[in-house]
Protein backbone atom coordinates (compact mmCIF):
# COMPACT_ATOMS: atom_id res chain seq x y z
CA UNK A 1 0.00 0.00 0.00
CA UNK A 2 1.44 3.12 -1.46
CA UNK A 3 -0.09 6.80 0.41
CA UNK A 4 0.72 10.01 -1.73
CA UNK A 5 1.74 13.19 0.14
CA UNK A 6 1.45 16.45 -2.23
CA UNK A 7 4.48 18.98 -1.05
CA UNK A 8 5.35 22.39 -3.10
CA UNK A 9 3.85 20.67 -6.33
CA UNK A 10 5.94 17.73 -6.33
CA UNK A 11 4.43 13.99 -5.65
CA UNK A 12 6.47 12.36 -2.96
CA UNK A 13 5.80 9.03 -1.85
CA UNK A 14 6.20 7.35 0.87
CA UNK A 15 5.45 3.32 1.74
CA UNK A 16 3.89 2.35 4.85
CA UNK A 17 6.68 1.23 7.32
CA UNK A 18 6.82 -1.86 9.24
CA UNK A 19 9.94 -0.65 11.67
CA UNK A 20 7.67 1.98 14.68
CA UNK A 21 10.97 3.45 16.33
CA UNK A 22 10.14 2.36 19.49
CA UNK A 23 13.10 1.29 20.56
CA UNK A 24 14.33 4.41 20.83
CA UNK A 25 11.53 4.97 23.04
CA UNK A 26 12.45 1.94 25.41
CA UNK A 27 15.99 2.50 25.36
CA UNK A 28 15.55 6.32 27.09
CA UNK A 29 13.57 4.65 29.37
CA UNK A 30 15.44 1.66 30.65
CA UNK A 31 18.64 3.60 30.56
CA UNK A 32 16.70 6.52 33.01
CA UNK A 33 15.52 3.64 35.62
CA UNK A 34 18.76 1.72 35.43
CA UNK A 35 20.96 5.27 36.34
CA UNK A 36 18.39 7.01 38.45
CA UNK A 37 17.00 3.68 39.95
CA UNK A 38 19.48 2.65 42.36
CA UNK A 39 19.94 6.17 43.52
CA UNK A 40 16.46 6.61 44.50
CA UNK A 41 15.96 3.08 45.63
CA UNK A 42 18.75 2.22 47.73
CA UNK A 43 20.31 5.14 47.97
CA UNK A 44 22.72 4.90 46.17
CA UNK A 45 25.69 6.53 45.61
CA UNK A 46 25.08 9.26 48.11
CA UNK A 47 23.73 12.13 47.20
CA UNK A 48 26.22 14.88 46.48
CA UNK A 49 26.54 18.14 43.88
CA UNK A 50 28.68 15.49 41.72
CA UNK A 51 26.10 12.59 41.44
CA UNK A 52 23.30 15.22 40.89
CA UNK A 53 24.66 16.70 37.95
CA UNK A 54 25.66 13.48 36.43
CA UNK A 55 22.06 11.83 37.41
CA UNK A 56 20.18 14.74 36.11
CA UNK A 57 22.15 14.86 32.60
CA UNK A 58 22.79 11.08 32.25
CA UNK A 59 19.85 9.58 34.51
CA UNK A 60 16.87 12.18 33.71
CA UNK A 61 17.72 14.70 30.99
CA UNK A 62 18.91 12.28 28.19
CA UNK A 63 16.16 9.52 28.69
CA UNK A 64 13.30 12.11 28.30
CA UNK A 65 15.22 13.70 25.42
CA UNK A 66 14.77 9.96 24.19
CA UNK A 67 11.33 9.70 24.56
CA UNK A 68 10.37 13.12 23.50
CA UNK A 69 12.01 12.12 20.02
CA UNK A 70 10.31 9.13 20.07
CA UNK A 71 6.82 10.87 20.42
CA UNK A 72 7.36 13.09 17.92
CA UNK A 73 8.82 11.10 15.28
CA UNK A 74 5.65 8.75 16.01
CA UNK A 75 3.36 11.67 15.65
CA UNK A 76 4.28 13.10 12.66
CA UNK A 77 5.02 9.41 11.01
CA UNK A 78 1.27 9.34 11.88
CA UNK A 79 0.24 12.54 10.57
CA UNK A 80 2.32 14.05 8.22
CA UNK A 81 3.79 11.32 6.40
CA UNK A 82 1.64 8.58 6.89
CA UNK A 83 4.28 5.91 7.12
CA UNK A 84 2.72 3.89 10.19
CA UNK A 85 -0.75 2.85 10.14
CA UNK A 86 -1.86 1.32 13.22
CA UNK A 87 -3.98 2.96 15.88
CA UNK A 88 -3.01 2.12 18.71
CA UNK A 89 0.70 4.51 17.72
CA UNK A 90 -1.18 7.06 18.41
CA UNK A 91 -1.55 6.74 22.35
CA UNK A 92 1.78 5.63 22.39
CA UNK A 93 3.29 8.88 20.59
CA UNK A 94 1.07 10.66 23.10
CA UNK A 95 2.42 8.77 26.19
CA UNK A 96 5.91 9.00 25.00
CA UNK A 97 5.89 12.48 24.08
CA UNK A 98 4.02 13.40 27.73
CA UNK A 99 6.59 10.89 29.77
CA UNK A 100 9.12 12.64 27.74
CA UNK A 101 8.59 15.99 28.84
CA UNK A 102 8.06 14.67 32.74
CA UNK A 103 11.22 13.13 32.34
CA UNK A 104 12.80 16.26 31.26
CA UNK A 105 11.36 18.16 33.80
CA UNK A 106 12.38 16.24 36.29
CA UNK A 107 15.71 16.28 35.06
CA UNK A 108 15.93 19.65 34.74
CA UNK A 109 14.87 20.02 39.03
CA UNK A 110 17.99 17.73 39.87
CA UNK A 111 20.43 19.78 37.21
CA UNK A 112 19.25 23.17 38.96
CA UNK A 113 20.04 21.61 42.36
CA UNK A 114 23.57 20.64 41.41
CA UNK A 115 24.52 24.06 40.04
CA UNK A 116 25.16 26.24 42.80
CA UNK A 117 23.52 30.06 42.27
CA UNK A 118 21.03 28.21 39.68
CA UNK A 119 17.55 28.13 42.53
CA UNK A 120 18.77 30.93 44.53
CA UNK A 121 16.65 33.30 43.40
CA UNK A 122 13.89 31.27 43.65
CA UNK A 123 14.83 30.34 47.39
CA UNK A 124 14.96 34.03 47.79
CA UNK A 125 11.57 34.65 46.17
CA UNK A 126 9.63 31.45 47.81
CA UNK A 127 10.84 32.85 51.23
CA UNK A 128 10.00 36.51 51.09
CA UNK A 129 6.28 35.24 49.62
CA UNK A 130 5.35 32.46 52.07
CA UNK A 131 2.06 34.07 53.76
CA UNK A 132 -0.06 32.08 56.65
CA UNK A 133 -3.46 32.34 55.48
CA UNK A 134 -3.30 35.39 53.37
CA UNK A 135 -1.94 35.90 49.81
CA UNK A 136 1.33 37.30 49.25
CA UNK A 137 -0.18 40.41 47.28
CA UNK A 138 -2.59 41.50 50.41
CA UNK A 139 1.03 41.17 52.63
CA UNK A 140 2.90 43.50 50.39
CA UNK A 141 -0.21 45.82 50.51
CA UNK A 142 0.06 45.59 54.64
CA UNK A 143 3.47 46.43 54.58
CA UNK A 144 3.24 49.23 52.08
CA UNK A 145 0.91 50.93 53.96
CA UNK A 146 2.37 50.37 57.37
CA UNK A 147 5.43 51.93 55.78
CA UNK A 148 3.27 54.77 54.37
CA UNK A 149 1.32 55.22 57.61
CA UNK A 150 4.60 55.37 59.69
CA UNK A 151 6.69 58.33 57.82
Amino acid sequence: MRVTTFLAQQQVEFSVSQFVPLALGFFGLGTGYLIYGPEELFKFPGRNRGVDLTTGIWGILMPGFLQFVTGVLLFVGLVWFHTFREPALFMAALAFTACGVHWWSLGSHVLSAAIPGRTASWQLRLRRCRCSGSSCSSRRMMRRSAVSSSG
